[in-house]
């Protein structure tokens, strides 16, 4: 997007990663909500500001913005869990499967997304040289791969290195949000909407996703190539990103635009990296132990702005040093 960005778009990111920070903290009720749609809108706004370019310019690009952070944040993250392990004793076995997991990435730590936007945004650049960009020609190339995904799931597949397969389904989210905003102008100014348009857009997510868990028993998960009822799991997706989208256009607000622009530390650490060294310190004082309800909310909330206490810093500490690109900041 370089320095022409959208504002409503990055709003719709910060909201997202707000989500993301809601259903890793499993808070209760809105972390199940909150996986109905949460990545596939990540993906569907990557594919909203899809730029066609030659291969080179193309991969440059993509190599830079996604897998050199993947293997620097992932590396922070991998620290981490060495002197974790070092404290608990863990054996040197533990320790090449840590490093094992994070090399071939199946769905590990939270920088499997950058994993898997990368592979999708190949895939992507491929659909749309091979179909010269018809807008027809894309959907059914788009579809049919995602369908071939989901058979490939449903016969007892599992998450491949480096998450193509979860891939496969990402750049059908991004097709979309590229054929919205190509063909349906869905970044301009056309596009109107509504909070009745919202709520029923909720209405539609929520009731689809509850269904897609109550019939198939499993919800939508991504990052472990979990779908549970696919149509159900599509319509709750595409309900739910359309709501953010027509939310972050009527209402926006400089905090979360500012998390939506600076969300690559943010999300990646916060997991694998603040949560689990919060759980750990939350243990030693006898904090939230019990998870009733109250502590619950109460865990949640003190979670959060621990997050964004630490984290926050160090993305601005970052954005001053001239290996901010490394952290894709």
């Amino acid at each position: 997007m370089g320095t022409n960005r959208i504002e409503w778009i990055d709003t719709a990111k910060g909201l997202g990663l707000l989500l993301v920070f809601i259903g890793h903290l499993k808070t209760p009720y809105l972390a199940t909500w909150v996986y109905t749609f949460h990545m596939p809108l990540f993906f569907f706004l990557s594919g909203l500001v899809y730029k066609h370019h030659c291969w080179n310019d193309f991969i440059v690009k993509r190599f830079k913005r996604l897998v050199i952070p993947y293997f620097v944040l992932g590396s922070g993250i991998f620290i981490i869990w060495c002197i974790i392990y070092m404290c608990q004793g863990e054996n040197l076995v533990e320790y090449v499967e840590l490093l094992k997991n994070f090399l071939c990435q199946r769905g590990f730590w939270t920088v499997w997304f950058l994993a898997a936007l990368f592979v999708a945004s190949v895939l992507q650049w491929i659909i749309v040289v091979i179909t010269k960009d018809n807008r027809k020609n894309i959907l059914i190339l788009s579809s049919f791969l995602c369908l071939l995904t989901f058979v490939y799931y449903r016969l007892g597949g599992k998450v491949l290195p480096w998450c193509i397969d979860v891939a496969c389904v990402a750049q059908f989210f991004m097709n979309i949000g590229y054929l919205s905003t190509r063909h349906y102008s869905l970044v301009g100014k056309e596009l109107k909407t509504s909070l009745l348009i919202i709520a029923v857009l909720f209405i539609i997510n929520a009731l689809s996703g509850f269904a897609c868990i109550r019939f198939s028993g499993d919800s939508l998960d991504m990052s472990i190539g979990m779908y549970g009822n696919e149509i159900l799991s599509l319509i709750s997706a595409f309900s739910g990103i359309g709501a953010t989208i027509c939310f972050s256009r009527l209402f926006t607000n400089r905090f979360i635009t500012y998390l939506g622009k600076n969300s690559m530390i943010l999300f990646a650490w916060h997991s694998r990296i603040v949560i689990v060294l919060c759980g750990f310190m939350y243990k030693s004082l006898g904090w939230f132990q019990h998870f009733s309800i109250l502590e619950q909310i109460l865990y949640t909330i003190m979670t959060l702005m621990i997050i964004l206490i630490v984290l926050i810093p160090i993305t601005e500490f970052v954005k001053t040093t001239k290996y901010r690109i490394y952290f894709g900041v």
